[in-house]
């Protein structure tokens, strides 16, 4: 079992045989396995012992692909790490680690990709709560077999089933019927104006890519960016490719009180929601992605999308006013969806 930094996490211990675990039906890394595409799956996890196993177990069952899986445990109090170390601890193809210090979910999944070896066909995202189709990752390799012999940078991203505690689907995380007129939702103009539609848990991306965030990380991951933003703004600003697979959804993400910011959608709770938000003294998110990306890819960014992120970091009300317009004109986002992003930047809240 491989080790990860040694001076940020603790290496899990082998406490099951394999034998005991085929038994399972789970499928260690095949040794037979020329063709198939390796993919690594970076997990991060955090108190997540109720539902994890069935996750781990849903990745590592996927077909026609040969996966590595790396658990990145956040410090966890309610036994997962335990429970990882004695479930998973003597396959091969599983690293199971823990931070010493807790880095919160972005920090968690950036560390990972730092740390992740180069030497892989694809990577993806995993949360902890979901449970994947067995074809998720085979589908995803077959979606972008054309584009990736481009030989740019290049993520998948794709729809999702939202589902209860039991999985019993609730919604559709992208409405296909708010789609139709054939805009492109992956725009990079959408993505501080619109926001950010890649779900990091549907993500696959090539090494391409995972050289591009490696490049010039930053060094102290801001306040506000989630990894899967980053990913998409790294990968659209810098000359890659976004391909969004709106038609199937491989995940079923599990709803819990851990995991669902941005999803209410009942109306009256929208006002006091805004309101909230005005009062917060969180930091203004989108100034730190734009600032952040500005000076970590600068020299990698066309002059005209330049300007358009130099726009979020003015501080007049004529700036903030061009911004609200940009909003009214993205084709994807509810009438209260868009109010919400409207007031805060007119409020200098964005």
């Amino acid at each position: 079992m491989k080790e990860a930094d040694s001076d940020s996490v603790q290496p899990a211990q082998a406490s099951l045989s394999l034998t005991d675990l085929n038994s399972t039906g789970l499928n260690p890394a095949s040794s037979n396995s020329a063709q198939r595409k390796k993919i690594y799956v970076m997990l991060a996890s955090y108190n997540g012992s109720k539902y994890i196993e069935q996750q781990v177990d849903s990745i590592l069952n996927q077909e026609k692909v040969d996966v590595t899986v790396r658990i990145s445990d956040d410090g966890s109090t309610d036994g997962t790490f335990e429970l990882l170390q004695k479930r998973y601890g003597s396959l091969e193809n599983v690293i199971i680690t823990q931070r010493k210090k807790g880095l919160g979910c972005a920090g968690n999944f950036m560390s990972m990709i730092y740390e992740a070896p180069e030497n892989y066909d694809y990577y993806a995202f995993s949360d902890q709560d979901d449970v994947w189709d067995v074809c998720k990752l085979i589908h995803a390799v077959e979606y972008i077999r054309e584009a990736g012999k481009t030989g740019k940078p290049l993520v998948y991203c794709s729809n999702r089933d939202e589902c209860d505690s039991d999985l019993n689907v609730l919604y559709k995380n992208l409405p296909t019927n708010k789609f139709q007129s054939g805009k492109d939702i992956t725009d990079k103009k959408y993505l501080l104006t619109g926001g950010n539609l890649l779900g990091g848990n549907t993500a696959l991306f090539n090494r391409k890519t995972l050289a591009l965030l490696k490049e010039k990380p930053v060094s102290k991951f801001p306040p506000g960016i989630y990894h899967d933003f980053w990913l998409h703004m790294v990968t659209a600003y810098c000359g890659g490719i976004v391909l969004f697979d709106l038609n199937y959804a491989g995940v079923r993400r599990r709803l819990t009180g851990d995991n669902t910011a941005g999803v209410n959608r009942k109306k009256k709770k929208i006002v006091s929601h805004i309101l909230s938000r005005l009062r917060s003294n969180k930091p203004s998110s989108y100034k730190n992605i734009a600032e952040e990306f500005l000076n970590d890819y600068g020299n990698s960014i066309l002059k005209d999308d330049k300007e358009y992120l130099r726009l979020f970091l003015q501080e007049s009300f004529a700036d903030r006013v061009c911004i609200a317009k940009m909003i009214v004109a993205v084709p994807f986002r509810t009438w209260y969806a868009k109010c919400n992003a409207i007031i805060k930047v007119l409020f200098g809240r964005y």
